[in-house]
């Protein structure tokens, strides 16, 4: 199936499908990755509860792995997405024009990545032995600014460090964000309850009464 419409970009090792084509393509499957990243999120937000001392150094890898394991479950047994794991990453491919994967985002809408030889060919939409062909997309999430919840949920095409273009999921769905999930309050023993202790006398002096009430 050939595109309609493909940007030619100069810098681009192949031609790229436009934001429309993508959009159209991947748009029956925006709730299904949105999803997937939420929960993830959430899972993360539960481990850290329960693990306080996980510092953030571990969270973008612990999340993916997260993300990795909920589109498995749900893609391994569909042909569109399919989910192929291939070049040390989890691959989504749409037809033969679309393969895309999930990636933390920053302010500027970049992932990051250490620049091997394959992430250099993927930046510049080049062909790579085991992956095939097909437009390079990512699917990304953009935290808010205290890193509490998923602010955004995009599609992106970035070539090195730029984005071309961005589709924005939740504005697809007609919702913004996630919910922002709290933190377990500490559970703190409670205070004993002191006992009061009556002087003999008043305690006497009280009995007698409640036995001059009976005997009447």
């Amino acid at each position: 199936m050939v595109a309609s419409y493909m940007l030619n970009l100069p810098e681009l090792a192949n031609p790229v499908l436009s934001k429309e084509e993508s959009a159209g393509l991947l748009r029956p499957f925006f709730s299904d990755f949105r999803r997937i990243i939420d929960d993830a999120w959430q899972e993360w937000m539960e481990l850290v509860s329960r693990h306080p001392r996980i510092d953030n150094r571990a969270r973008a890898a612990t999340v993916h792995c997260f993300i990795v394991h909920r589109a498995l479950e749900k893609f391994s047994k569909t042909k569109v997405p399919k989910a192929v794991r291939g070049g040390g990453t989890l691959w989504l491919y749409i037809s033969d024009q679309i393969k895309a994967r999930f990636k933390k985002l920053d302010g500027k809408l970049l992932y990051r990545n250490y620049p091997t030889g394959t992430q250099l060919k993927l930046e510049l939409q080049g062909n790579i032995p085991g992956i095939l062909p097909g437009t390079y997309l990512t699917l990304g999430y953009v935290l808010d600014d205290l890193e509490q919840s998923v602010a955004r949920h995009l599609v992106t095409l970035q070539v090195r460090k730029r984005v071309i273009y961005e589709i924005d999921m939740d504005a697809e769905l007609g919702a913004t964000g996630t919910p922002v999930v709290p933190m377990p309050a500490p559970v703190l023993p409670s205070a004993p309850q002191e006992r009061r202790v009556r002087p003999r006398r008043a305690a006497k002096k009280e009995a007698q009464a409640k036995g001059n009430a009976v005997g009447k």
